[in-house]
């Protein structure tokens, strides 16, 4: 604060007369001039006029030093925005490429398991052949009951083999789709119905339901929709077998483009581990079967395109969810593809 003293008269009148100015400079600081006679100094006035001007200073002073922080402030916050953004970004694409490098490392075990096997299943087939025919010639010739029982065993433990190999080849052969339009709610119907008698002899209600209007078409595999369909609902039921109020339920419904299945049932469940194994060859968590029902369904339904998720709880049951972009068409698209 800078103070001229000038020529005039003293006292009270050098208060009326003085011409006070206030300059602002850069920074925030603020200087006072004023013109004032010399007696002035030494009023109560001339200490009133300092107190007023220091405090009029610093609240000029804080004033720009509030506006400074607030614009400080906002342009972190900005930046900090964008960092969480970008760090959220690269996350998300290190999960996806961390996803596709798992489902390549799967797909290259699996197709080398699958050649092995395949190899495998070629070279047990042969023998299996000379085996069967030798129990058919023996089956003819009259013995004791021992023999034909242990004839029979044979028979049965042969065709159990049989059905490994089959199952062995029909996972590892090339596999083409013949899509054509299919009522996918009567593909559902007929595997329900199929299954009915099985799900019955042990105890369990098999139901099943549709929300869209009847006679919705699906660009589909018809025959490997309803493997895949037939191999999950037995699974289904064999997970309850005889369970008291067992049941399963097989519901389907088609939007955008999609037909979607899912087979609930209230079941052992499974952990989280059999879960994530589900889907590998020859893995399986009952005392008989290849292991391979659901290596299958999972080919394809990777052939098609879509997707198969599966939730579970252990002792709570199983829920599985299988998509595909199957082209629905409803009826007036099913009577122009005819027309």
């Amino acid at each position: 604060m800078s103070i001229s003293a000038a020529s005039g008269s003293a006292g009270e009148s050098a208060v009326r007369t003085a011409r006070p100015r206030i300059v602002v400079a850069g920074g925030g600081v603020a200087a006072l001039e004023f013109v004032l006679a010399p007696h002035f100094y030494q009023t109560a006035s001339f200490y009133i006029v300092c107190v007023c001007t220091t405090v009029l200073a610093g609240a000029v002073g804080y004033r720009l030093m509030v506006h400074r922080w607030v614009k400080r402030t906002a342009q972190l916050e900005a930046k900090v925005a964008e960092r969480a953004a970008q760090a959220l970004r690269q996350k998300d694409e290190l999960a996806s490429a961390n996803e596709l490098q798992r489902r390549l490392i799967h797909q290259e075990t699996l197709a080398s398991l699958g050649q092995m096997a395949a190899g495998v299943a070629h070279e047990i087939r042969n023998p299996l052949g000379g085996i069967k025919m030798a129990m058919a010639v023996l089956s003819t010739h009259n013995g004791d009951e021992l023999s034909r029982e242990m004839s029979e065993s044979m028979r049965s433990g042969v065709s159990e083999i049989e059905s490994i190999v089959s199952h062995l080849l029909d996972y590892t052969r090339e596999t083409r789709l013949d899509r054509q339009p299919f009522d996918v709610e009567l593909i559902m119907r007929e595997v329900v119905q199929g299954l009915r008698p099985d799900a019955q002899a042990r105890g369990v209600t098999l139901s099943s339901s549709r929300t869209f209007p009847s006679g919705v078409l699906g660009l589909v595999d018809g025959l490997r929709l309803r493997q895949v369909l037939t191999n999950v609902v037995r699974n289904a039921i064999e997970a309850i077998d005889r369970r008291p109020d067992g049941s399963v339920e097989v519901t389907c419904h088609g939007q955008n483009g999609i037909v979607v299945f899912e087979v609930a049932d209230n079941g052992v469940g499974m952990t989280p581990e059999e879960r994530e194994r589900m889907f590998l060859p020859f893995f399986t968590t009952k005392p008989t079967g290849t292991g391979l029902g659901l290596a299958i369904v999972k080919k394809i339904v990777d052939l098609h395109g879509g997707e198969i998720s599966v939730t579970s709880e252990r002792g709570q049951g199983t829920r599985v969810a299988i998509t595909l972009p199957a082209g629905v068409m409803d009826e007036t698209a099913r009577a122009d593809r005819r027309g």
